[in-house]
């Protein structure tokens, strides 16, 4: 009974349908396309999302236990294929092999057994979930564990993505995987699986990143027999085919292998008619239109599904001849084999699916709207090998990635060549290609028309509109360069819907990226369309004026356009086929036609750079972090990622702040490398790349100036959300004789930018900003530039909050001359002016004109109030991104602050807290100061002392007093600075530390050369704040509270005095001398052991000459007294030959002349000039 076709559809996404043989042969390549790469977006499963081995065709789980590496690497191509089609978002394919990736690089957990890779080769299968047996990620044993075809596959999915994601963090992650596969680690017997899948790994491995294979890639090629063989399963081809594209060149023995593909597809075709003809009752199924077998799930379980005898190790026969076909294993065949597949596919989907099943006696559908093919089919009497019994009518409905996974990427190389286009412009695979034998591909891409001959094989030709004739000639060029020369075409016509054509000879020009040819109009006024027509007389056509800046050009001018403008339009029964190309038309559209003039025409690799990213680029100050903006969704399909650069003024270059490449589908930057100091200027663009071979880059974005200590209200790029999260401007009054919003026009500054313009034609009424309950308590004012269109425009400005609390001024009142004039005031207004209004929910900024007219806004912002200034060339490092650390049990996220995380306020509490900081690049400085920014709440401690040290060496003790927080804002915040002394330009580790027991939440540091603006109060001069000499227990009152001669402030400096010590005890290391007199000595105040005396003290034998010794330290002067012969000890002169002291390095000796009798010597120092 035939089931009617309003009931039975295929349904798909993209509202292309399936019924009773009417449906277009690319309509249905799409629809099954699109289901088998369904499959890859949603069977993922467990904590890494791993992908299910197999699924039923109509998406009922089976949930296997692991996951193949095979059917993974399926996945992360067809999951990018997906996102060049148009399926699936650029983010959804991105973020999902990026998982995958991070998994198998080691990055999702500290256990190493999850992702585990041996020599860089990946097991076969690992587990999906736990379970409860902690096992996800790790190695599901399989017999065959480190599978060399499984882990080629895999390597195909990395290689495809490292090129599709090409400098991402995903794609960069992929090519490490590459790289450290030991190729050279697998003996040439391990690659000796013949004519299959094996054909992958040998191209792989030929010229690797690392541990290459070179000629013994060769000698692997080389060894598989002659000639090959014809009874292959579909997957022995398929697998390698779907990733390397062998048409048109051969290898070193004169093959080509998408002939030996072709044939063995044709050889499954024949097979089955002959099986039909010989014994038509066991093989009533079989015959031209149903053939096709793969590796499937036979009656007799699965199997090597094939009509020829197949003998596995220990004689085990492997394959089963049931009379079954396994229809899953088709879709692939069109690459080679195009209309035996469709055919073949076309009486199948008839036959078995729109003729109707009958469930009551087990039949099931051939294919299901979800994920495509039933795996394996028998309708009918299915036999069993070597036996006439067995079971009516077998269906296996469960298919595995690596069934599904060919389809996607073989489909996509029939339509476009897509999945060889990423694959091969790898330059490992392009130069393995060459290593292992093969040739350059001797197919046609390029036609120069030297000598009047077109190099595609065809002809010129042309179509008239009216009785003049149009021409189609070769003529001498009158310019030349490398493309432009010797004979150029001309087309001539005088009237619209006229021109002509280039014979494109039925060439194939799948896997090029672009139509590229060189143009020139006669009059520049030309208007003319490019078209490409196909095999099947389908022709589409764009707009040369789309490539030429909109207007044609007189000169010789090279046009690039993306192939997909011809091929992938979003309506696939008109997307011309680039497989067998026809012509390349060029018709007039313009009334009176005109002369175009075209020369080198060619299909190549992608050369276009990706246009300007103008796309509202903005940039907004968030205090003293600069975070960028832009649409990314604007950029064009094939832009990958972006990367931004920054400079600090308008001469200097830029340098590049990003690597990898932000993704394309985030569109939001934070630079967490430089604290902004408030006023300082800093200067930041983007630029697009994209995933060619070459990448192209595009020129950069204009540039966005910013400058620290405030808050940005908008991104400076046109459009809302604004940086508080308003999203809309609004008014309130009559619809009529007003207008709010962006105009692009010259700013305060002269330049051009974004600004608002406010036009009411009634008094009192205005317009307003939503600022989305926005908290801009850490600020201390409302900024911002206005003027008028005429001049005296009256107008005010207020604050609102979530309780509908508002204060308004008159902008009048802030502006000089008390009056808004034509030209930009900058007009500032302290937030504690706004009394009444909570400014930790700010709902919206309203203008309401007093008088009708018309004045422009801009920059709008909230300046922070005093800031402690960064100083020039600073080396800044947030504390998070410290190299080691102990004592914190977390970090604290502190987003309403500066969108990024501090070490944690546990940090200092545990004994023996550390954070060590290496690479700490600084320039040279001769008295650095020490800048830490943290927070801790002074209701619960009155602060702690973090001890610095720098290379080893102590250099300060950094009083941290409480704070109004913990650090939820950043009022919360407070900096600590210290004088740290000299340092060496170059790179330092620097060590904080704490052991008194008490948490501190340190956020960030720098190092500079310049002190802070302001130490806060203090009193007594002593150059130790008020607040600090709490924490220390000083005297605020008295300079020198330990009264050791040396101010407080100068002892917790290492930078003051180049020492450090305890600024409440004379002698901080109770060895005597105070920590004055240490540091005259040089001594170390800290350490007991260091004191300054005479060490060593002798009589030479032989002269009876004295010998004396002690520390030396740089900078000091010596001098040297002695006694007479026993005397009362009072010194009666100094040594008459001082000149006798030998410094070396940091040891000092004396050595009296002549033999002397009895003395006493006593050592002096003081400190040199």
């Amino acid at each position: 009974m035939l089931v009617k076709r309003a009931v039975l559809l295929v349904l798909l996404p993209m509202a292309v349908t399936a019924a009773a043989w009417d449906t277009n042969d690319w309509q249905f390549l799409e629809s099954i396309e699109r289901a088998n790469l369904r499959f890859f977006e949603e069977q993922k499963r467990g904590p890494y999302d791993l992908l299910n081995d197999t699924a039923a065709y109509d998406s009922t789980f089976n949930y296997p236990a692991y996951a193949s590496v095979a059917g993974i690497g399926f996945e992360l191509t067809a999951i990018c294929l997906g996102h060049y089609r148009g399926w699936v978002t650029f983010s959804n394919a991105y973020e999902q092999a990026l998982l995958q990736l991070k998994l198998f690089n080691g990055m999702l957990s500290t256990n190493p057994l999850v992702g585990e890779r041996v020599n860089g080769w990946t097991w076969h299968t690992y587990w999906i979930e736990d379970s409860g047996t902690n096992k996800a990620g790790t190695r599901y044993f399989m017999p065959d564990g480190l599978s060399l075809l499984d882990h080629s596959l895999f390597m195909a999915g990395c290689i495809f993505v490292s090129e599709y994601f090409k400098g991402t963090e995903a794609g960069l992650l992929a090519h490490k995987l590459y790289a450290e596969t030991t190729w050279s680690w697998r003996p040439n017997s391990d690659y000796n699986f013949g004519y299959s899948e094996n054909l992958l790994a040998v191209v792989e491995s030929a010229e690797a990143p690392a541990y290459k294979k070179g000629g013994d890639a060769k000698t692997m090629w080389n060894s598989y027999v002659v000639p090959w063989p014809r009874d292959l399963q579909l997957y022995f081809w398929q697998y390698p085919h779907a990733w390397i594209d062998f048409r048109d060149r051969t290898d070193e023995r004169g093959f080509n292998h998408a002939d030996v593909a072709r044939d063995s597809i044709l050889h499954q075709r024949q097979r089955a008619i002959e099986l039909h003809n010989d014994d038509p009752v066991k093989y009533d199924m079989l015959g031209s239109n149903v053939w096709g077998w793969t590796a499937a799930g036979a009656s007799d379980g699965y199997r090597q599904m094939a009509p020829w005898l197949i003998v596995g190790s220990n004689n085990v026969e492997w394959c089963s001849d049931s009379g079954s076909i396994t229809p899953i294993g088709l879709p692939g065949c069109v690459v080679y084999a195009p209309s035996e597949a469709m055919a073949a596919m076309k009486h199948i989907f008839e036959q078995y699916y729109i003729n109707g099943w009958d469930p009551s006696v087990g039949e099931r559908p051939v294919w299901s709207h979800v994920y495509g093919w039933l795996n394996c089919l028998n309708e009918g009497r299915p036999w069993r090998y070597y036996s006439d019994a067995g079971v009516s009518n077998h269906y296996h409905g469960i298919s595995a990635g690596i069934d599904y996974g060919p389809n996607v990427l073989l489909i996509e190389n029939y339509k476009r060549g897509s999945t060889w286009r990423w694959f091969m412009q790898n330059p490992y695979i392009a130069t393995g290609m060459y290593t292992i034998g093969f040739g350059p591909p001797f197919s046609v891409h390029h036609a120069t028309f030297t000598n009047s001959v077109n190099q595609f094989g065809g002809t010129l030709g042309h179509w008239e509109n009216d009785a003049t004739p149009v021409t189609a000639t070769y003529v001498d060029a009158d310019w030349t360069n490398a493309y432009v020369g010797d004979k150029v075409v001309r087309f001539v016509a005088d009237n619209s819907d006229e021109g002509g054509w280039i014979d494109l000879g039925n060439r194939d020009q799948r896997a090029k990226a672009q139509l590229t040819f060189w143009v020139r109009g006669g009059t520049g006024l030309e208007q003319v369309d490019v078209g490409l027509k196909d095999f099947f007389d389908r022709e589409k056509k764009v707009a040369l004026l789309d490539y030429t800046g909109g207007v044609t050009p007189t000169n010789w001018t090279e046009v690039k356009i993306p192939i997909e403008r011809f091929c992938l339009t979003g309506n696939v029964t008109n997307d011309i086929w680039p497989g067998n190309l026809r012509l390349l038309s060029f018709a007039f559209t313009n009334p009176e036609g005109g002369t175009l003039d075209v020369d080198y025409v060619a299909f190549t690799r992608d050369t276009r750079a990706p246009v300007r990213p103008t796309n509202h680029f903005g940039a907004a100050m968030f205090g003293n972090r600069a975070r960028l903006a832009w649409d990314a969704e604007a950029a064009e399909p094939d832009v990958v990622g972006w990367h931004v650069w920054r400079r600090f003024d308008g001469v200097s270059g830029f340098d590049r702040q990003t690597d990898p490449l932000v993704p394309r589908h985030v569109g939001t930057w934070q630079d967490t490398n430089l604290f902004v100091a408030t006023d300082r200027e800093v200067r930041y663009a983007i630029q697009a790349l994209d995933n060619a071979e070459p990448v192209n880059s595009s020129p950069f974005a204009f540039e966005q100036i910013l400058t620290g200590g405030k808050l940005d209200l908008d991104w400076n790029n046109g459009v809302n959300p604004n940086t508080l999260g308003g999203r809309y401007d609004g008014h309130w009054g009559p619809d009529s004789g007003r207008w709010f919003g962006f105009v692009y026009t010259n700013g305060p500054g002269g330049a051009l930018q974004w600004v608002r313009r406010s036009l009411v034609s009634t008094p009192g009424f205005g317009h307003f900003i939503d600022t989305a309950d926005g908290d801009i308590s850490d600020y201390s004012a409302l900024r911002f530039f206005i003027r008028g269109a005429a001049g005296g425009e009256e107008i005010m400005v207020g604050l609102k909050d979530d309780a509908d609390a508002e204060v308004t001024f008159d902008v009048g009142y802030f502006v000089p001359g008390g009056t808004i004039g034509t030209g930009w005031s900058e007009v500032v207004i302290p937030l504690n002016e706004f009394a009444g209004v909570d400014v930790t929910a700010l709902s919206i900024i309203s203008w309401t004109h007093a008088t009708s007219g018309e004045v422009y806004i801009a920059d709008i912002a909230f300046p922070q109030g005093q800031r402690f200034a960064l100083a020039t060339n600073a080396a800044f490092r947030e504390c998070e991104d410290y190299d080691m650390q102990s004592g914190s049990g977390g970090q604290d996220l502190k987003a309403g602050a500066s969108e990024g995380e501090v070490l944690g306020q546990s940090w200092g509490a545990p004994p023996g807290s550390v954070a060590v900081y290496s690479n700490v690049v600084t320039v040279s400085h001769t008295n650095a100061w020490f800048h830490l920014w943290y927070a801790m709440n002074a209701a619960q401690h009155t602060g702690c002392v973090v001890e610095l040290s720098v290379d080893g060496t102590p250099r300060a003790l950094l009083a941290c007093p409480g704070t109004a927080g913990w650090g939820e804002r950043v009022s919360h915040f407070d900096r600590v600075a210290a004088r740290i002394g000299p340092l060496s330009a170059g790179s330092h580790t620097i060590v904080l530390s704490a052991d008194a027991g008490v948490p501190v939440n340190m956020d960030c540091f720098h190092v500079g050369g310049e002190a802070p603006d302001s130490e806060g109060l203090d009193s007594d001069g002593d150059g130790l704040s008020d607040r600090c000499e709490t924490v220390w227990g000083t005297l605020p009152a008295v300079e020198d509270t330990d009264g050791d001669g040396i101010a407080d402030g100068a002892e917790v400096g290492f930078g003051n005095m180049g020492q450090l010590s305890d600024p409440t005890r004379a002698d901080t290391d109770f060895d005597g001398p105070s920590d004055y007199e240490e540091w005259i000595a040089g001594t170390d105040p800290l350490s007991f052991e260091s004191v300054f005396a005479l060490q060593s003290f002798g009589q030479d034998d032989a002269d009876g000459a004295f010998m004396l010794g002690w520390r030396a330290v740089s900078g000091r002067l010596y001098r040297l007294f002695h006694t007479g012969m026993w005397s009362n000890g009072a010194m009666v002169a100094e040594i008459p030959d001082p000149e006798n002291i030998v410094i070396e390095g940091d040891a000092a000796r004396y050595r009296t002349g002549v033999r002397t009798n009895a003395r006493t010597y006593r050592l002096d120092v003081r400190r040199g000039p």
